[in-house]
């Protein structure tokens, strides 16, 4: 399963979404389409601030992918723990650094 998002100023906006199989809350909606194995489709949502988001051991870990590359959340918050079962993301307003 993954999903595009934006960041926005009012957070943080889907895009396109693809999923290759379905299962418990992971329907297919009716105007997805199937592309290289994978349905896909977009919704049409607000901006979610935050974008809560469940990570445990039993569901793996998610990557966030960001300058054409792509780095699962382990890489800086370490493995997905049962104790803290969800993560919530929330967009930003970046500061240009530079030399003065």
């Amino acid at each position: 399963w993954e999903e595009d998002y934006r960041v926005t100023p009012d957070g943080l906006l889907l895009g396109e979404a693809r999923v290759k199989g379905s299962g418990a809350g992971m329907e297919i909606p009716d105007d997805a389409e199937l592309r290289d194995g994978a349905w896909h489709y977009q919704r049409q949502m607000p901006p979610l601030q935050p974008l809560r988001v469940g990570r445990t051991p039993e569901a793996g870990d998610y990557q966030l992918c960001f300058n054409q590359r792509c780095h699962a959340l382990s890489e800086w918050l370490g493995p997905p723990k049962a104790d803290q079962p969800a993560l919530e993301l929330w967009s930003c307003a970046a500061q240009a650094v530079g030399s003065s």
